[in-house]
């Protein structure tokens, strides 16, 4: 399971790395704000 979000925290961090090479601002990826807007949490 560490290994799985691992993973998908990598994939995030390069799909940021790309669009922001192309003059776009990244949204927020962190996990915790995600789970407080989606779960009302």
């Amino acid at each position: 399971m560490v290994q799985a979000i691992n993973h998908a925290t990598e994939n995030r961090t390069h799909i940021a790395t790309n669009i922001t090479q192309h003059g776009v601002e990244p949204p927020a990826i962190d996990g915790w704000r995600y789970g407080e807007e989606m779960l009302g949490v």
